[in-house]
């Protein structure tokens, strides 16, 4: 069957001072299904534009459903960054709609359209270009696409043989394999698929099935799939239990690895338990011919392993509604790199579970200007490689968005945007964090509890209709924190807009000082607007704003000890409301005329500037059975036994943008 999505871009193209013209892209406009396509706009100036206006992207892909993460729209997105997997065969015509925040009026300008066409994968992979496998255990070939080879084996290593360009491997959803060896896998420019085949059963809230086909990773196994050299893969719908090694010696590396010249990879719908370092793709290139390009992450699980869940960077990077969870060691996800990239609707948590070192759930950094950017020999690994002479990539990290996730229990610092230490010059520009959750008491803690919520160091940085809840975490709290690690750039241009701030203290009797935001001494041109930070309870020190700069530019922002919101205090973190009710009087209506468009849960902001994440009467209503994917009593809500179970419930951010049915006040 042949689908037809239209969808027109409109794009504004103007310049300001100092900027070029704007552009809109997409980083691909046909190949087969599922799809990974990068967009971008506005992203030329490099001088904060991209968070002055508004855009709203629709794919038109209507039955593309919701992510299995908080289970908003897989459809739309916001940003000047964004990305949609294309799971099914059709032309798709994609929207953008650039709106004025302050007016609320749509940006009149060129009429922009990219046609991505999707081809069926049973059609570009017909016949014998598709092998499928099963173990010697099962001799079954139904659902294998017809004319297609049939094989059974136990030995993975055959896997390479049937994986040239234009070839797909699909193992049977019932089996499973040992992996104890190298595979080699060809390098080439594909397009490969290595997926599944076989009637899927009851499919989780990411599309895995629990009959998934099953790889087991001995302790010495490499990596399953190295993606070095290898353009166009896909590797999805399959299950992947790794060694991890708790004595600290070994462990089966990962499902991926790769390091040079590694283009459109999508990685989706994966189940991986274990493993030193799940899934990773490293930032160099030894010429200017090698890229890393287009990588994406998209509705995977991954639990329980020693180091990094997720260890990756490159040009267009895409992480879309993954589940990261529980590093025994260190990060949860590391970004070491990203020159344009999304990271939205993903859930993680659990970091330093064994080490009590304290590591974060998301950790974004760039690479290293080494050894010095203004020394005599000239090095650095940013730029072309004629210009660095060594291994590095092609630009710092900038334009990227990190939107619509939840962070949990991670110490110190959940979130941290910025250089690793501070003796390295890692430089980062252009990000926007909005409408995420950080939150200190979702997720296994280490012993090193959260203490500041978001750490951000760089340029340009847009943070805004975000909740931060500290409670259960350190004993001194700090939301937000600008700060300068060391040799980086000295922090600029940085705005910190309609923020939500909480903290109510545990058991303990002594309260350290507790701080909505800190701003540290050399932030030049900062600006903090709209701001709601709420502290109820604590006995120690408390302040609304520590400017350490002296100049920082800030208004409108509200501290309280009374919590005017709907309910903060709720015993499941995830379901914790802090929309406002109608005695948040120093809330409501007193905000500054800030360019932010919409609301935490999407309401729009135009002439009603609230002081918070959320606009009075704005929020998520009461989850329903309906709503959820997982056991209601996870949740504190009788499902009667009637939904689906899961491990863990992947309790939704919101459900949707629907106001309160009725409003109550708090005292």
């Amino acid at each position: 069957m042949r689908y037809i999505y239209l969808i027109i871009i409109s794009v504004l193209l103007h310049t300001t001072a100092g900027a070029a013209e704007y552009s809109a892209a997409a980083s691909r406009e046909t190949g087969v299904a599922p799809l990974s396509v990068f967009f971008t706009a506005d992203l030329t100036g490099g001088d904060a534009t991209m968070s002055e206006y508004h855009y709203s992207w629709t794919f038109g892909d209507a039955t593309s459903g919701t992510w299995g993460t908080d289970g908003e729209s897989k459809n739309t997105a916001s940003g000047p960054t964004t990305a949609h997997i294309y799971e099914t065969p059709g032309v798709y015509i994609a929207v953008l709609t650039v709106t004025n925040p302050l007016t609320g009026s749509v940006v009149a300008g060129l009429a922009e359209s990219f046609e991505i066409t999707v081809t069926d994968p049973n059609t570009a992979f017909a016949g014998a270009l598709t092998t499928c496998v099963s173990d010697t255990t099962h001799n079954d070939s139904s659902g294998c696409p017809a004319g297609a080879t049939y094989v059974q084996t136990d030995d993975l290593t055959a896997l390479a043989g049937y994986t040239a360009a234009g070839e797909r491997v699909l193992l049977h959803r019932g089996s499973s394999w040992n992996h104890t060896g190298t595979i080699s896998f060809p390098n080439n420019n594909g397009p490969v698929s290595i997926g599944a085949y076989g009637t899927c059963t009851t499919p989780d809230a990411y599309g895995v099935c629990s009959n998934a086909p099953i790889i087991t990773s001995a302790q010495s196994a490499p990596a399953f799939l190295t993606l070095t050299f290898k353009r166009d893969w896909r590797l999805s719908d399959i299950k992947f239990v790794g060694y991890k090694d708790t004595a600290g010696t070994t462990s089966a590396y990962g499902v991926t690895t790769g390091i040079a010249d590694v283009r459109d990879i999508l990685m989706m719908q994966l189940d991986i338990t274990g493993y030193g370092d799940p899934l990773g793709v490293s930032t160099y290139r030894a010429s200017d011919a090698q890229q890393l390009l287009n990588i994406s992450v998209a509705s995977c699980r991954i639990r329980d392993f020693r180091n990094y869940g997720l260890f990756i960077g490159s040009e267009n990077l895409t992480i879309l509604g993954n589940e990261i969870k529980n590093s025994d060691l260190t990060h949860a996800t590391r970004m070491i790199w990203a020159f344009k990239g999304v990271y939205s609707h993903n859930l993680v948590s659990g970091t330093s579970l064994v080490s009590g070192t304290g590591r974060q759930a998301m950790k974004l950094h760039g690479p290293a200007y080494w050894p010095d950017p203004e020394g005599s020999d000239g090095k650095t690994y940013v730029g072309d490689f004629a210009t660095t002479g060594e291994l590095g990539v092609k630009d710092f990290t900038r334009f990227v968005v990190i939107s619509d996730n939840v962070f949990g229990a991670s110490g110190p610092w959940p979130v941290s945007i910025g250089p690793q230490d501070s003796g390295r010059d890692e430089r980062v520009s252009d990000v926007i964090f909005e409408r995420n959750k950080i939150l200190a008491q979702y997720g296994e803690n280490s012993s090193f509890l959260c203490q500041a919520q978001l750490h951000f160091s760089g340029r340009y940085g847009t943070i805004r209709n975000n909740i931060t809840d500290s409670t259960g975490g350190n004993q001194g709290a700090t939301g937000i924190e600008i700060i300068h690690w060391g040799v980086e750039w000295a922090p600029q241009s940085n705005r910190i807009y309609n923020n939500t701030i909480y903290r109510r203290p545990g058991g303990s009797t002594t309260e350290y000082a507790h701080t909505g935001i800190i701003i540290h001494a050399d932030a030049t041109d900062t600006i903090v607007r709209n701001n709601y930070v709420s502290f109820p309870d604590v006995t120690g020190p408390k302040t609304l704003i520590d400017d350490n700069s002296g100049s920082a530019e800030s208004s409108n922002n509200v501290m309280t000890t009374t919590p005017y919101f709907a309910d903060p205090d709720n015993s499941n973190p995830l379901l914790r409301d802090f929309s406002l009710t109608a005695s948040a009087i120093e809330a409501i209506d007193q905000g500054a005329a800030v360019p932010v468009y919409d609301d935490f849960a999407g309401a729009v902001r135009i002439a009603l500037y609230d002081i918070g994440a959320f606009l009075y009467g704005e929020g998520a209503p009461e989850p329903t059975c309906s709503d959820l994917t997982q056991n209601g009593d996870e949740t504190g809500i009788d499902c009667g036994g009637s939904c689906p179970a899961c491990d863990e419930p992947a309790v939704r951010k919101m459900w949707g943008s629907k106001p309160i049915m009725s409003v109550t006040t708090a005292d």
